[in-house]
């Protein structure tokens, strides 16, 4: 809790994955996926609760034993077209229904990146609560805007040239890129905006060494040795 606002931790965690199956629960650098993130939020010294949304009973048997909260997720929020916001708006809904009336605050720690820190979390809501405002979290781009365009359907590279000649136009500076690892917003906000990315929005920025998210079975090996290296 911060400034009497009660801070909540919200894991979104579907039992489906397109790349890696059961991804959220397979062992990574000796323990289930999803326990690297429940662990630092744990660690944390502001965060009031921890709630984990699945629609797994074998991710609810795991986060069990971590003594977390678990919030059921309605099948049409566990599939691949589901939007994570809406999973965060159900889950408001259901704190609502339990009599948390209060303007509390929300951080959605996505599984997928486990190498943030309880460092970088607690950093990212003494931004919030600095700033008042909603907090993303994000990290230098590994390539500037203009390497990144749709192919041709011919494969050819024109869209690549537009983007090379605007981007030419404008002044160069640092480009960041969302991470996916810390999201905050109180839950007016949330309701209102249907989103954390609002005009107001600011950015808290990590280390691309603590910035993997992981999609597929190469960011999994990546992220299983850095962990198991001690590399960061």
């Amino acid at each position: 809790m911060i400034e009497n606002q009660k801070v909540i931790a919200l894991i979104p965690a579907r039992g489906g994955s397109k790349g890696i199956k059961e991804k959220n629960i397979k062992p990574l650098a000796g323990k289930p996926l999803i326990l690297w993130t429940i662990e630092e939020a744990q660690k944390s010294k502001y965060i009031d609760e921890i709630y984990v949304s699945t629609d797994s009973r074998k991710i609810k048997d795991v986060v069990k034993t971590a003594k977390v909260n678990i919030v059921d997720r309605p099948k049409e929020l566990a599939t691949d077209e589901a939007k994570t916001i809406d999973v965060v708006i159900h889950f408001i809904k259901h704190l609502e229904s339990r009599n948390y009336k209060e303007n509390f605050l929300i951080i959605l720690l996505q599984p997928t990146s486990p190498l943030r820190t309880v460092e970088d979390i607690d950093k990212a809501l003494e931004m919030y609560f600095r700033f008042k405002v909603p907090i993303v979290s994000v990290s230098k781009a590994c390539h500037p805007p203009q390497w990144i365009a749709e192919l041709d359907e011919d494969l050819g590279i024109s869209n690549f040239l537009k983007a090379i000649s605007c981007y030419q136009r404008q002044k160069s500076g640092k480009v960041y890129q969302l991470n996916g690892a810390i999201y905050i917003a109180d839950k007016k906000t949330i309701k209102k905006e249907k989103s954390f990315l609002t005009l107001g929005t600011k950015a808290f920025i990590m280390s691309k060494e603590r910035s993997i998210d992981i999609d597929d079975e190469f960011d999994f090996k990546i992220a299983d040795l850095l962990l198991r290296e001690k590399l960061i």
